[in-house]
């Protein structure tokens, strides 16, 4: 046989394609007792990816209330989250991490830790600071500030802002990292019944 033969069988065998896994993302954001806007964007955004075909896991990374707690327990409440967090980024086996933060003194010492401690690049780690301190990168006073903010926004393969002036002081002071500024997750209005 020629192998114009073979591929003519080839061809009428039919083409079957491995099935489409949809995308895992697992969202670290803070817990909803603390209050204020985090933790009302979650939903939305984990909403909004599922809508996508996304398939979505959320995990609460922040303090459990608001200005609660002794520095002991702090800590100790950090370390056991970030256990589980890891145990289930083990299992779960996401495609991207996806942290909502600020970007403070405060809100480094918690998530530079765990920043640290994800795996560089697989999966991706996408930052979105909702709200930075960003002018702060620029002053040589806050050297402890600038080096913890370099790290932090080193281990993310995106770094997700909410304004181009953010966006130019980020580039500014890191420029070897990815930036894209970006509308924090919204519930468009609803249109008034004399407008129907």
């Amino acid at each position: 046989m020629n192998g114009t033969s073979t591929e003519a069988n080839a061809a009428s065998e039919p083409q079957t394609e491995a099935p489409h896994r949809r995308l895992r993302v697992f969202v670290l954001s803070a817990f909803s007792t603390i209050g204020g806007p985090l933790p009302k964007l979650t939903p939305l955004l984990a909403d909004g990816l599922r809508g996508c075909g996304c398939d979505i896991a959320v995990e609460g990374w922040s303090a459990h209330t608001a200005g609660a707690g002794t520095l002991g327990n702090k800590v100790h409440s950090r370390s056991r989250g970030s256990v589980k967090i890891h145990r289930r980024m083990r299992d779960w086996k996401p495609d991207v991490i996806y942290v909502a933060i600020a970007h403070s003194w405060r809100a480094l010492s918690r998530d530079l830790p765990l920043a640290l401690r994800l795996p560089r690049g697989n999966p991706p780690v996408v930052l979105h600071f909702r709200g930075s301190e960003s002018h702060r990168l620029q002053e040589p006073s806050n050297r402890a500030f600038r080096v913890a903010s370099r790290a932090l926004v080193r281990r993310a393969a995106t770094v997700l802002l909410l304004s181009r002036e953010e966006e130019r002081e980020w580039r500014r002071f890191c420029p070897e990292v990815r930036y894209e500024v970006v509308l924090n997750p919204f519930l468009p209005a609803c249109p008034s019944r004399d407008r129907l």
